[in-house]
């Protein structure tokens, strides 16, 4: 035999042995699965035989296998991921909520309890109210509820998307509330629910002489700030809704030296006097586009401290939200207090009993955060200063008068 003819079949022989390739070898084709479903066959046609798949070839590599003594390698593997952060949890206390409203996902709201007109003389111990589901029969409650974490596009964004809602109905149609029932729904809310915040949008219209007349509402609020929860409480709109567009001091409940009190802006953050109420903590945004109670798409353009309240209490929701992200302690009222307040732009124009610390919006919302995770507190200027020594040392000392009456 031609010595040329060895050399060439033993060469050939030690690179299949070897699992080579060569130069002139095509790589093997393989077949894309196609996506979707597979059409459907056409109606009267004979039914077709699928062909057999062809065997995958096997990858081939210029490494040597290993043997089957070979100790298989250890895969990477990175850190065990931690269990997932608890949902945050916002209160909202009013006429309730249209939760098959496009505004809201599937299971945002956690908790319902329909507190009727007076009907409930002591605190529910359930999540759920037995009798009846999620409803609004104002609308005030879902625009409400849409400002705190509603999903919005072309519409005012909330500042806490998708947070989870506990909601309590202490009010039909035009009724308005029953301090006992507000008293009990923040109480439901604290010890049955354990929400984080607790936001209302619900005041006295008439005058009250002395914290009693709010049958516990103080007491229940004051209560929720001793168990770590944030009650965010609107300052009122003056004394519009009565028909005289005036100024006027904070409203009931809002009056509570426990709770932080919200006052209404213009986008630019310029106070809605004299439309508003005086001596508010900090503004937000008074014109809004809101969820309304027309069908599961409506949308509607109010205004009112009814809804700057609210987007005040998805910011404190989104620190919440971010510290457990971070894997940080959450932050107690005092602290949110004080990274809100202290982000809250300040207006050189505007007199602190009409805007107190400020305006909050997403920017003011962004400097609060950073700080959160910083472990610091935003600065002020000397105007913002003294914006900060009359919210903390005339309004409050009020507040706390007010309430030993």
């Amino acid at each position: 035999m031609d010595r040329r003819v060895v050399v060439v079949i033993a060469w050939t022989c030690m690179l299949m042995l070897a699992g080579c390739t060569t130069d002139s070898q095509q790589p093997a084709t393989v077949p894309v699965p196609t996506e979707g479903p597979t059409a459907a066959p056409t109606p009267g046609a004979a039914p077709t035989t699928a062909a057999a798949p062809s065997p995958e070839p096997e990858p081939t590599s210029s490494a040597p296998r290993p043997s089957p003594s070979s100790p298989e390698p250890t895969p990477l593997q990175g850190p065990e991921p931690g269990p997932a952060p608890e949902p945050v949890i916002v209160a909202v206390i009013d006429s309730g909520i249209r939760a098959d409203h496009a505004a809201f996902q599937e299971g945002q709201v956690v908790a319902w309890y329909d507190f009727g007109q007076g009907g409930e003389s002591s605190v529910p111990p359930v999540l759920w109210d037995p009798e009846t589901g999620p409803y609004d029969d104002d609308g005030h409650g879902t625009a409400v509820a849409s400002m705190v974490g509603g999903i919005s596009s072309g519409h005012t964004p909330s500042h806490a998307p998708g947070v989870r809602l506990a909601v309590a109905k202490t009010a039909t149609g035009d009724e308005g509330h029953y301090w006992q029932d507000v008293a009990n729904a923040i109480t439901w809310a604290t010890d049955v629910v354990g929400a984080d915040v607790v936001t209302m949008s619900v005041y006295s219209y008439n005058i009250v002489i002395a914290p009693s007349g709010l049958d516990g509402g103080l007491d229940a609020i004051a209560y929720a700030r001793s168990k770590g929860v944030l009650p965010v409480m609107l300052a009122g709109n003056g004394n519009q809704n009565m028909g005289i567009p005036t100024l006027s001091w904070m409203h009931p409940p809002a009056s509570s030296p426990h709770a932080l009190v919200v006052g209404g802006a213009d986008e630019d953050g310029a106070p809605v006097a004299p439309l508003g109420s005086m001596d508010p903590e900090v503004t937000a945004l008074y014109y809004v586009d809101v969820a309304c109670n027309g069908g599961p798409t409506c949308y509607d353009s109010w205004s009112g401290t009814s809804f700057s309240t609210p987007l005040v209490a998805g910011m404190a929701a989104h620190l919440i939200g971010a510290a457990r992200a971070a894997g940080m302690e959450d932050p107690d009222p005092d602290r949110l207090e004080e990274l809100l307040k202290n982000a809250a732009r300040d207006g050189a124009l505007y007199p602190p009993m009409l805007e107190g610390y400020g305006f909050l919006d997403a920017e003011a919302l962004a400097v609060a955060e950073e700080h959160l995770l910083a472990g610091t507190t935003p600065e002020r200027d000397a105007v913002g200063q003294a914006s900060a020594a009359y919210v903390e040392n005339v309004q409050q000392t009020e507040r706390e008068a007010w309430t030993t009456l």
